[in-house]
């Protein structure tokens, strides 16, 4: 079972802790890191600036990760 959490919740932390993001506190150890499932730098700014819709940043980051995937198998 997978389960999401802030790094400022370990409350609501369980069992392994994974990193998807691209960085994490320094003071914070996590088990394993998956930076390529984090979303671009880009796309995170357009989100915050308001320049995609809901469906809009779902797309590019699905496009994001399909372009990501091949690092899964090397």
């Amino acid at each position: 079972m997978l389960y999401s959490a802030s790094y400022f919740e370990p409350r609501n932390h369980h069992g392994l802790l994974v990193s998807i993001s691209r960085s994490h506190p320094r003071s914070f150890q996590v088990d394993t890191k998956l930076p390529f499932l984090a979303p671009s730098q880009g796309l995170l700014d357009d989100w915050k600036h308001h320049q995609l819709t809901e469906a809009g940043y779902t797309d590019r980051y699905r496009q994001e990760l399909q372009q990501a995937w091949p690092q899964v198998n090397s």
